[in-house]
């Protein structure tokens, strides 16, 4: 197969998609497939491209408008070396992709994961709320131009590709998808990240990613504050649009001697720094079917949970929070400062079981593309 392969981000940026990317389009490459990553970009090239075993071209930002004219010319001139095109992101690649297939006739798939207009609902400082609870309440209808435009991505797709379950039974319901064009293919499980092996356990309490309100980073903050956690220190790694707010939030909760900032690494640096730590929290308001999850389950280092999560293995998650309660997640990390309870903890995580190595989830993917 020949597949032009198309994502809004990529490494060094963090995020789902851009290390799902690194890692499909090497499995395609090992299989002798012909591939290349179109993919928006801060740089035009980074010197650790060269590494990739796959060609890439990157759409350097420069404005929305200009960013969407220049990606969907750079995939009408692609997209005639391949076979059809496989989108990890459904709106700011999406569109290009959907308006450059409906030109020269050539087949689209999409991967979704994430929610556009709910994230864009949240940028915009208003209530935070899960993304069931956005779409139940209907506010989605108040972005309609947004929303028919993701519509008509979707409609236009060959096939669509879901990460979890729910994810896809919501999005059956409030978009025009038709469900035999659909398909789960959960994330993987890595089998390792470098050489990174746990051994020890520190007194660190660690969030991970993006600082956005996606990220309820503040309820994990006010949480900590709660819980007056004796010698434990909160580590934030990370950076993003909130990231001030939330330097204030603790400046503000008297917390700046027991709460470590650290920047953005890449994926084996931050876990090479955080792989001893005693937990990860994942805040999010909701998290669909995150990949620090798996890594976490990797390494063996547990994940207190956020209750919103699409996970597949949900049910076998040994501790999880509700997102809006700030007391709940501190009464969980006071529970978890008990060494027995602890100890249970961190052998019900490690006991998860859970099978979807790469491999799986390329043959997945062959198979879908296949049948369509």
């Amino acid at each position: 197969m020949k597949i032009l392969v198309t994502s809004g981000i990529f490494e060094p940026e963090a995020g789902g998609p851009a290390a799902y990317a690194a890692g499909i389009l090497s499995k395609f490459i090992e299989a002798g497939h012909k591939v290349k990553l179109l993919t928006y970009s801060d740089k035009g090239f980074f010197n650790f491209d060269k590494k990739y075993n796959f060609p890439l071209k990157r759409i350097v930002r420069r404005g929305k408008f200009s960013n969407y004219f220049r990606y969907f010319f750079a995939v009408s001139k692609e997209m005639r070396n391949y076979d059809f095109v496989y989108s990890l992101d459904w709106l700011a690649a999406g569109l290009p992709v959907c308006l450059a297939s409906k030109l020269f006739g050539k087949k689209y798939f999409l991967r979704v994961g994430g929610g556009y207009i709910w994230e864009k609902y949240l940028r915009e400082g208003r209530t935070p709320m899960t993304l069931k609870e956005f779409y139940k309440k209907g506010i989605y209808k108040e972005y309609k131009i947004l929303f028919k435009l993701i519509n008509f991505v979707f409609k236009n797709a060959q096939g669509v590709i879901f990460n979890s379950k729910e994810q896809r039974d919501l999005f059956l319901k409030y978009y025009s998808l038709k469900e035999e064009k659909t398909d789960i293919i959960e994330n993987p499980l890595p089998k390792k990240i470098g050489n990174i092996a746990r051994n020890a356990v520190s007194d660190e309490i660690v969030f991970a990613g993006r600082f956005t309100i996606a990220k309820n980073i503040e309820t994990l903050i006010r949480a900590f504050q709660k819980a007056k956690l004796k010698g434990k220190k909160l580590v934030l790694v990370g950076d993003g649009p909130q990231k001030e707010k939330i330097i204030k939030l603790v400046e503000g909760l008297n917390l700046k001697e027991r709460v470590v900032f650290l920047p953005t690494a890449k994926r084996e640096k931050m876990y090479e720094r955080i792989k001893n730590a005693k937990y990860i929290v994942i805040s999010s308001w909701t998290d669909i079917s995150p990949n620090q999850f798996y890594e976490c389950l990797a390494l063996g280092i547990p994940v207190l949970m956020t209750k919103e999560n699409y996970l597949g293995v949900k049910n076998q998650i040994p501790f999880m929070f509700d997102p809006y309660s700030s007391d709940e997640l501190a009464e969980k990390m006071k529970e978890l400062e008990d060494e027995l309870v602890y100890s249970k903890f961190k052998e019900d995580f490690k006991n998860i079981s859970f099978k979807n190595s790469w491999d799986d989830v390329f043959k997945k993917h062959i198979l879908f593309f296949e049948k369509r």
